[in-house]
């Protein structure tokens, strides 16, 4: 006998937006195209997988949301023809009838039924368990944010995959959030959790990224193995791949000794920087140079001379150690200042330097658990 399901719309959709939005185009199994749908007495299960990472969103039985009325039964559906149609119908409710033995979904409101035809969810590759007995148990604001902090400074560039991801690992007291793309490093350190295991290194893929950036619960369980990891909350389920290879030694690059260190407004150098993006967005040989002696001016120029800036921070102080020249110039690219510069919340920031070759250290005066290192532009 076919099973019937009724679902409130707007929360439905939400659900299987979110769904299909793992799908990527790339796809290189066919029956990835489907979304899988798990019928239960008391839930109804979505699920999509890209090869990579797998998501599962659960709709719990819930009085006026969804009511489920047969045995539990699977089916898969075109995901994104299933979505086009389903957000077609005009009704605040829609009514859903699974037939396992035809194979197909029928859609129903009160003036339209369509039949879509499905697949045997058998066809559908069966997804790596991972022991979460010992699941390690995080903040899920916390985390999320420390992802959206560091997530700029992941690297596109597949010619070195394992800069693809961010860096997850454990310190004797702090859980370590991390990433770089050779030009940029962003860090975040977190609590080490109270039931965390000595030992963390792994690798998340920015296709995981993108999906725990959307969680909004309160807790999130954590699991792992040498290949996979496996993130669980409320109603969410996230089973993902894990990037292959040994991280850089982020600590190593952090060292050094910062003998000039400045303070400048947040929102001031943000405005002059975007306008310096601007001034070179025709071109990528022209430069963005600090200049300080006292006081700081940013200079932009142009290829060619097409377009100049010159501008003086207003708010600026610096500190010198005593072997520290008066005059310092140091040339950076805008584009990469900015990102960095996006994820800070205080009015004000610290930027450090080493020398005009070195990388300089940017951080917040009220947080030190993030830092950001830019590595500037040799002028020529």
């Amino acid at each position: 006998m076919p099973t019937t399901l009724t679902l409130k719309k707007t929360p439905f959709l939400k659900t299987l937006k979110t769904v299909v939005q793992n799908i990527t185009a790339q796809n290189a199994i066919p029956v990835l195209k489907y979304v899988y749908f798990d019928v239960q007495i008391d839930k109804l299960i979505l699920k999509s997988s890209n090869a990579t990472t797998t998501l599962e969103k659960t709709m719990p039985v819930e009085e006026d949301i969804l009511t489920i009325d047969g045995q539990p039964t699977t089916l898969l559906i075109d995901a994104k023809f299933f979505l086009t149609v389903a957000n077609s119908l005009n009704s605040d409710y829609i009514t859903l009838i699974v037939d396992d033995t035809k194979k197909t979904i029928t859609l129903k409101t009160p003036s339209t039924e369509m039949d879509l035809k499905g697949l045997d969810a058998e066809q559908y590759p069966r997804i790596k368990e991972i022991n979460n007995q010992q699941a390690i148990s995080l903040d899920t604001k916390a985390f999320v944010q420390a992802l959206n902090e560091t997530v700029v400074s992941v690297s596109n560039q597949e010619s070195r995959p394992i800069l693809t991801g961010i860096h997850l690992r454990f310190t004797d007291t702090h859980f370590i959030v991390e990433a770089t793309d050779s030009h940029t490093l962003s860090q975040k350190r977190l609590p080490k959790p109270e039931n965390a295991p000595e030992k963390l290194d792994l690798v998340l893929p920015t296709l995981a990224i993108k999906q725990l950036q959307q969680l909004t619960t309160d807790e999130l369980l954590f699991a792992y193995d040498e290949s996979s990891a496996v993130f669980t909350s409320e109603n969410v389920t996230l089973t993902t791949r894990l990037i292959e290879g040994n991280y850089p030694d982020v600590d190593r690059l952090l060292g050094g000794h910062y003998g000039r260190q400045t303070v400048m407004d947040t929102k001031e150098l943000q405005d002059t920087v975007k306008r310096a993006q601007i001034i070179l967005s025709n071109g990528e040989k022209g430069h963005t140079l600090l200049h300080t002696d006292g006081i700081a001016t940013i200079t932009a120029k142009a290829p060619e001379n097409v377009a100049n800036l010159s501008e003086t921070l207003t708010t600026f102080t610096e500190t010198l150690e005593e072997d520290e020249d008066q005059t310092f110039d140091i040339a950076f690219n805008p584009s990469f200042m900015a990102k960095l510069l996006a994820t800070l919340k205080s009015d004000l920031v610290n930027i450090d330097f080493m020398g005009p070759v070195r990388p300089m250290r940017i951080t917040s005066p009220d947080d030190d658990s993030l830092l950001h290192l830019l590595t500037p532009v040799r002028q020529n």
